[in-house]
């Protein structure tokens, strides 16, 4: 890991603790799971075929540096470390056939090949009985690698992920290749034994190889922060790759946010403005209304002066008249009188303003 975070180096391998690095600041990010299980296991001397990991306290235990899965499993099993006794790790597993320690920590994939050879009698403790399904042999790179060379890294990937696939689907192949080729340090029986043991790792049969679930990786963080190695809901944001990221539309659905924002202001507005022209095309109506009735008051009020003024003209026409009719009267009375002959209008006699004494 120290080679790629310095860049002597473009890509590596590890294990889970990966996301521990990530905790202590160091930009990492996981391309790949190789293996959909990890292959670290506890491979002890058998003593009894009913032994449980219980049995290993106060036994002498070869512990490796990159343990810590391993030892999240013996926490959750009630086993503290510091109930063992730990021994420096020599990676030989002749030490266990030896005697020189009871247990060691192992690949699943190495150390027993050594042990059936041997016809050793031993014991597997796995996680995964105990709920902690790690994954395995993680391909990573740095954080400036994947933000420099991008395509780099997506194609470094792929093309390590078909080398796996095509070796998985032809071990014998592969392991003759690696003989004849590479390192005869191995034998081709040991070779097809660790392909046999990575099949079941890999589980390709099930997932496409280099598959991870950030559900998984969660479950690892949390795992790991049941032993107070991280903080709990560690944020494991750009820790995982994503080969295909789906294109970022932030921008449009706060644009969309935005432009539905504006458009609900606007059809309040224009519903408040309908509104408003309504309630004053009501009133209009009204006041007009009301303005044209007001109208034909003042016309039916002018109408009935203008007929007043004919009535008061035609009343002091008559009144008028009706004076002179009797004061016609009164002077033939008075005429009447002079003759000597009756009045003929005594009616208006009485009345006063006639000149006659009552």
């Amino acid at each position: 890991m120290a080679r790629v975070l310095a860049g002597n180096a473009d890509f590596g391998v590890g294990t889970s603790a990966l996301v521990l690095a990530r905790h202590a600041g160091k930009p990492v990010v996981a391309l790949a799971a190789i293996f959909q299980h990890s292959p670290y296991v506890i491979i002890a001397r058998e003593e009894d075929a009913t032994q449980g990991t219980h049995d290993l306290v106060g036994k002498r235990v070869m512990l490796e540096p990159q343990s810590d899965e391993l030892l999240a499993y013996l926490k959750r099993e009630g086993i503290a470390p510091e109930k063992l006794t730990r021994v420096e790790h020599s990676f030989d597993p002749q030490d266990l056939i030896d005697g020189k320690v009871d247990a060691i920590t192992a690949y699943v994939t190495n150390q027993p090949w050594y042990l059936d050879r041997a016809k050793f009698e031993y014991h597997v403790y796995t996680p995964r009985s105990a709920g902690i399904d790690f994954y395995g042999d993680n391909l990573f790179t740095s954080e400036q690698q994947l933000h420099s060379h991008p395509e780099r890294v997506k194609a470094f990937r792929a093309a390590s992920l078909r080398g796996w696939q095509y070796a998985m689907a032809h071990p014998e192949e592969i392991a003759d290749l690696i003989i004849a080729s590479y390192s005869k340090q191995h034998s081709r029986d040991y070779l097809l034994f660790q392909a046999a043991q990575m099949q079941a790792l890999l589980s390709p049969e099930m997932v496409e190889i280099g598959y991870m679930y950030a559900g998984r990786w969660r479950h690892i963080a949390d795992t790991y922060a049941e032993i107070g190695l991280l903080p709990r809901n560690f944020s494991l944001e750009g820790f995982l790759y994503d080969p295909d990221p789906k294109p970022d539309l932030t921008w449009l659905y706060r644009g969309l946010v935005i432009a539905l924002a504006l458009l609900a202001v606007i059809s309040a507005l224009a519903l408040f403005v309908r509104h408003e022209n309504r309630r004053l095309a009501q009133y209009l109506s009204v006041r007009s209304e009301a303005v044209e009735a007001l109208q034909a008051q003042i016309r039916i009020t002018e109408t009935i002066l203008d007929n007043a003024d004919e009535l008061r003209r035609w009343q002091s026409v008559m009144l008028t008249r009706e004076d002179r009719v009797q004061e016609l009267k009164r002077e033939l009375n008075e005429l009447c009188r002079s003759i000597g002959e009756p009045v003929r209008y005594a009616s208006v006699e009485s009345q006063p303003g006639n000149g006659i004494p009552g």
